[in-house]
């Protein structure tokens, strides 16, 4: 099933990424930015929400 190929092919191999993202994305359009993403850490958990920051050179 193709629908979570992220999941069972690449997280294995340290591949991660972000679903719903929203906020201000808009800021931060066409430009290159680095990604932080800090999750909630939480025992025993597989998936957490997490605040995403986009760090702009200025």
């Amino acid at each position: 099933d193709d629908l979570q190929l992220m999941h069972y092919q690449l997280f294995p191999h340290g591949v991660f990424h972000v679903e719903n993202a929203g906020g201000m994305i808009d800021e931060v359009l066409d430009q290159r930015v680095w990604i932080g993403c800090f999750p909630w850490k939480f025992n025993g958990g597989e998936a957490a929400f997490c605040r995403l920051v986009a760090f702009v050179d200025k």
